[in-house]
């Protein structure tokens, strides 16, 4: 989690005071409290109505049970009722308060004009190191079936990925490009284009510090949940069985580099960049060494990291919408 602000250049002192006093001297007042739980039942409330949102936290729950990773991040109705001041004093003091904090900036500024307020404001406090704790999630490939009542069935088929610092984080990133990334990936071209079988389908990565998801999302009809499911684990087979054609694997490369210097032009984006490699590997990455790592990937190493990921035993799928496990052809995965 982070506190956050983008202003004009000259606001920057400003800016600063105002961020440093939320972070060191927040007092979570019971009023304000009560309030903010307020809205964070309605914030619950809205994500369990907007399904495409909602699935996302059923497949974690489902796929990395009794794991901190697998739990939603707005919390439970019960976790939250329960809240009170003196918890959240301690939480916050505990995992904020007491550990190192980094602090990134990014835009029309001189990093020594950061000093002087930066260590005015931080100089006295003596935060620990922030030390890893727990274990990585292990995976549970399921199958979990909610019925609700929506005009769509939502779909997600999903697997174990990579850490945000695996040496094949360039070669997944490829990967998921081809499946699923993209409006000429093949799951767009084979489920929408071709088939008509859904509006939104695409595939996505989300990368952790010890562990990682390779997820493909659709949302389709009630009497083509089937053909989608079918559609998505030929296109999977594929992709482990049969080599890359170049102008394929060139067009992902391509696509991968042009997001990522697209992204130089957001402020967002760079410091947001800065952030996470100070986190995950505690230095600067360039964006040169970026474009070399993906410039290495070979067309073997993603056949060959498709066949380990996207094993049938493997994944695991959610499915929200009006329909039961009836509706899930038993042989989906041998077939």
């Amino acid at each position: 989690s982070s506190f956050y602000a983008k202003v004009l250049s000259g606001h920057l002192p400003v800016a600063l005071d105002l961020l440093f006093d939320l972070f060191l001297n927040s007092l979570f007042s019971a009023d304000e409290l009560e309030k903010e739980r307020q809205v964070i039942v309605q914030e619950i409330s809205m994500v369990e109505d907007t399904p495409d949102e909602y699935i996302h936290d059923l497949f974690s729950q489902s796929f990395w049970p009794r794991h901190p990773l697998g739990l939603p991040i707005l919390g439970r109705m019960e976790t939250i009722s329960r809240m009170n001041r003196k918890k959240l004093m301690e939480f916050f003091h505990h995992h904020y308060l007491d550990v190192q904090p980094i602090l990134v900036a990014a835009g029309n500024l001189k990093h020594e004009n950061l000093l002087k307020p930066v260590r005015e404001a931080l100089g006295k406090m003596r935060p620990r190191p922030k030390k890893r704790q727990g274990h990585p999630p292990r995976p549970h490939p399921r199958l979990l079936v909610k019925n609700k009542k929506l005009e769509q069935v939502h779909i997600l088929l999903g697997t174990q990925g990579l850490s945000a610092t695996h040496p094949q984080r360039f070669t997944i990133a490829v990967l998921n490009t081809i499946l699923g990334g993209g409006m000429s990936s093949r799951l767009f071209q084979e489920i929408r284009e071709k088939r008509g079988l859904a509006y939104s389908v695409y595939s996505y990565l989300s990368a952790f510090m010890d562990s990682g998801i390779l997820g493909v999302y659709v949302g389709t009809g009630e009497k083509t949940v089937s053909r989608a499911l079918q559609t998505i684990l030929r296109e999977m087979k594929k992709l482990a069985d049969d080599s890359l054609k170049p102008k394929e694997l060139r067009a992902a490369k391509e696509q991968l580099k042009g997001n990522l210097l697209l992204s130089l032009e957001s402020t967002d984006s760079r410091m947001s960049r800065l952030a996470k490699n100070e986190l995950y590997f505690s230095r600067y990455i360039s964006t040169e060494e970026i474009i070399e790592g993906i410039e290495k990937v070979s067309s073997e190493e993603v056949g060959v990291l498709a066949e380990q990921m996207l094993r049938p035993e493997a994944l695991s799928l959610t499915v929200l919408g009006p329909v039961t496990e009836k509706a899930i052809p038993q042989n989906l995965f041998s077939a």
